[in-house]
C-alpha cells in the first residue's frame, strides 16, 4: 500500500500591522481614546475605519467637537486666501463667513440626513450622525486647506473676480466629493449596506451651501458689512 503524504500544518498569513491611530483611538480599559489634533487629522486621512468606531463609543462627544473645531478652522484657513482677493476687511470677514457658513449649512441639513438614514435602515443615533457629519466636514477642511497653495497662486496672478469664483468652486466641489464618499463609506461600514438615500441628501446638501454663498456675500468683493445680502439666487450671484 502506498503511504499517504503528510499533513502539513497550516501555517495563517501575517495580518499587516495595525496603523498608530488604532491603538489611538480604541484604547484599552480604563484608558481614553487620544484626541489630539494630529491623530485625528491622520485618522481622517489614513485610518477612517478606527475613527468611526471612536464616534460611536463613548468619548464621542468630545471627538465630534475635536471634529467640528477642525472644520471650522480648516475652512478658515482657506477663506483667508479667498479674502486675499478683495484684501481689506475681507481678510477677517470671509473667513469667518465660510466656516461659518459650511457649519450653518451642515446644521441645517443635519435632520434631513437623519431622516433619510433611518428610512435606509441606518442604525445610528441623532448624535452619531452628527458625529459622523462633522468628520466629513473636517475631512473636507483639511482637503480644502491642501487646496489653499493652489488658490494662492491664482490669487496673486489674476484680476479675474469671475474666474476665482470658479476656480473656488471647482476645490470646493472636488473636496465635497471625497467628503461625501467618506461619509458614505463609513455609514456602509457600519451598517452592512450602502445608503441609498445619501447621494439624494448629498445634492440638497450642496444647494443649500451653495446658497449660503449668496446669502453672505459679498466674497471676491470689497467688504460691505457684515449682515446678510439681499435675497437671490446663488446662481446670480456666487462668483462675486
Amino acid at each position: 500500500m502506498s503511504e499517504k503524504p503528510p499533513v502539513l500544518p497550516h501555517i495563517a498569513e501575517p495580518r499587516p500591522p495595525l496603523g498608530p491611530n488604532a491603538t489611538a483611538m480604541h484604547p484599552g480599559p480604563g484608558e481614553r481614546p487620544a484626541l489630539g489634533w494630529g491623530a485625528i487629522a491622520d485618522a481622517l486621512l489614513k485610518d477612517p475605519d478606527a475613527l468611526l468606531t471612536a464616534l460611536t463609543g463613548r468619548a464621542s462627544g468630545a471627538l465630534t467637537g475635536r471634529l467640528a473645531a477642525l472644520a471650522f478652522f480648516g475652512t478658515a484657513a482657506y477663506g483667508l486666501i479667498v479674502g486675499l482677493f478683495p484684501g481689506g476687511l475681507q481678510l477677517a470677514a470671509v473667513p469667518l463667513k465660510l466656516a461659518g457658513g459650511l457649519l450653518a449649512s451642515a446644521l441645517i441639513c443635519w435632520p434631513s440626513l437623519y431622516i433619510m438614514l433611518c428610512l435606509s435602515g441606518a442604525r445610528q443615533s441623532a448624535l452619531q450622525v452628527l458625529g459622523l457629519l462633522t468628520a466629513a466636514l473636517a475631512l473636507l477642511a483639511l482637503l480644502l486647506a491642501g487646496f489653499a497653495p493652489v488658490a494662492w497662486i491664482f490669487t496673486q496672478s489674476t484680476r479675474s473676480a469671475a474666474f476665482m469664483g470658479g476656480l473656488h468652486l471647482l476645490l470646493w466641489a472636488v473636496s465635497c466629493a471625497f467628503a461625501l464618499r467618506s461619509l458614505g463609506l463609513g455609514l456602509q461600514t457600519l451598517n452592512g449596506r450602502p445608503m441609498r438615500a445619501l447621494p439624494v441628501w448629498g445634492a440638497v446638501f450642496v444647494l443649500v451651501c451653495l446658497q449660503m454663498t449668496a446669502t453672505l456675500r459679498p466674497l471676491l468683493s470689497p467688504f460691505s458689512g457684515w449682515g446678510f445680502a439681499p435675497r437671490t439666487f446663488f446662481l446670480e450671484t456666487w462668483c462675486r
